[in-house]
């Protein structure tokens, strides 16, 4: 096997929270009636908790499958952050790079939702991001040229990756509210930017993070890997409002983002229905999952 294809169909295994593996600890139900049609849309949101040795992955997993499959004529919408799919913007590779997984409650979600029939909404956006920093992530101790991604993505790859990002974010018109929440957002975003020194770096990110100073330095590189995530939070609220019409969305994604959409749709006229959390001990424990099929028309 060459090295090309060896590029192509490498493996990254990630420990992120929208990582390939994971459970749903948090189930959040909302109503709202369409004034423009008079329509009432229910939305489903479940938020995935990155814990791998947990068995609930496989068994939610399956859960979920089966779910779809089951309401495949019901005009669910599925909103998902899957990086082992193809996301909106046909992208899924970065240098020949990708991120192969289909365990836990978001690995191939969307692929497979799309096998299904079923209308996704894929909003990852970050391939380049975690196939260069998840390898140093995940194993800090060692050197940072020891990775091929690492040492081939460049920085000014995932510069470009995030500008692209806002610059579709720019041209969202959710109403007042969630426009100027997104411009504050980007505005922050930007900062970080500069801060980082990402602007023309064309450096790749073994380069840049062997400078990185050592007593921080996986500090930092998490800081890397989550200082823009509030572009998935616009694209999760983005595409509600856009399928305003819709009668049931499923939103799965990362606890973190599905916090932060709760926060904004309170704002934007949205009536809780359900909300079911887990116990925490030294992490939340997994919910069960079967009870939001009653809440599907």
């Amino acid at each position: 096997m060459n090295a090309w294809i060896r590029n192509i169909i490498i493996i990254i295994i990630l420990s992120l929270p929208s990582g390939c593996f994971g459970y749903c600890y948090e189930i959040f139900v909302y109503d709202k009636i369409d004034k423009s049609t008079g329509k009432s849309q229910r939305l489903i949101m479940l938020s995935d908790y990155h814990l791998k040795s947990d068995p609930s992955n496989k068994e939610q997993r399956i859960y979920i499958e089966s779910l779809l499959e089951k309401h495949v004529d019901s005009n669910i919408i599925l909103i998902v952050e899957d990086l082992s799919s193809v996301n909106n913007d046909g992208k899924m590779m970065c240098c020949h790079f990708g991120i192969n997984c289909s365990t836990g409650m978001l690995g191939q979600l969307a692929d497979k939702a799309r096998k299904l029939g079923i209308q996704v909404y894929n909003i990852e956006y970050r391939y380049c991001r975690v196939a260069g920093f998840a390898p140093l992530l995940n194993n800090s101790n060692e050197k940072v040229h020891s990775f091929k991604s690492s040492s081939t993505i460049t920085m000014a790859s995932i510069y470009q990756e995030i500008m692209e990002e806002i610059a579709k974010v720019e041209k969202y018109d959710d109403g007042k509210f969630l426009n100027n929440f997104y411009k504050n957002a980007i505005a922050k975003i930007q900062a970080a930017l500069l801060k980082n020194n990402f602007d023309n770096q064309n450096v790749t990110v073994a380069d840049y993070c062997a400078l990185l100073p050592s007593k921080h330095y996986r500090h930092k590189l998490e800081k890397l890997c989550i200082f823009d995530s509030v572009l998935i939070d616009m694209n999760i609220i983005h595409t509600i409002v856009s399928c305003a019409g819709e009668s049931v969305i499923v939103v799965i994604a990362g606890g973190s983002h599905i916090q932060q959409v709760n926060t904004l749709l309170k704002r934007i006229g949205y009536k809780s229905v359900m909300k079911k959390k887990s116990a925490e001990d030294i992490y939340p424990a997994p919910v069960n999952v079967a009870i939001i099929e009653k809440f599907i028309p």
